[in-house]
């Protein structure tokens, strides 16, 4: 993005947004929500973010040939509904406050903000089994 800004010489635009054009279930209502947030909260930069399906903090990890074990050993025997809620970068899209991006060069800022996406929405089609799955969303949310 700092790229583009540069070449299209729009550094004195206040906010710059990336779209992923693999997200193709993001609203247009997401876009102007998110950009409200922003700009009423006067942060540097809003994600998209979403809920993960389980928590990573009950991620097992491989460990020799066959065998497996808790990643986090703290958390092996916290019931679910009591494990710190975590969401993730849903990689749909970003804001950012050009001057913030200028200066902090793709770190994430300290007034850093999110916006959130279902889980449903924020697939990232990469794949053709993506993009089926896309359409299938897309028909159900559009019923």
């Amino acid at each position: 993005m700092i790229d583009c800004i540069k070449k299209i010489s729009s550094q004195t635009t206040k906010y710059h947004f990336c779209l992923f054009p693999t997200t193709a279930l993001i609203l247009k209502r997401d876009l102007i929500n998110s950009f409200k947030k922003i700009k009423k909260i006067d942060f540097d930069h809003l994600s998209s973010v979403s809920e993960y399906d389980a928590s990573p903090y009950r991620a097992l990890r491989f460990v020799g040939k066959n065998r497996i074990e808790f990643n986090l050993k703290k958390f092996a025997l916290t019931r679910s509904q009591d494990i710190p809620k975590l969401c993730r970068d849903s990689a749909t899209f970003y804001i950012y406050r050009t001057e913030s991006l200028l200066k902090y060069n793709r770190k994430l800022p300290k007034k850093t903000t999110y916006y959130f996406i279902d889980k449903y929405r924020s697939i990232d089609i990469d794949t053709e089994s993506d993009f089926k799955f896309a359409e299938f969303i897309f028909k159900y949310i559009n019923k």
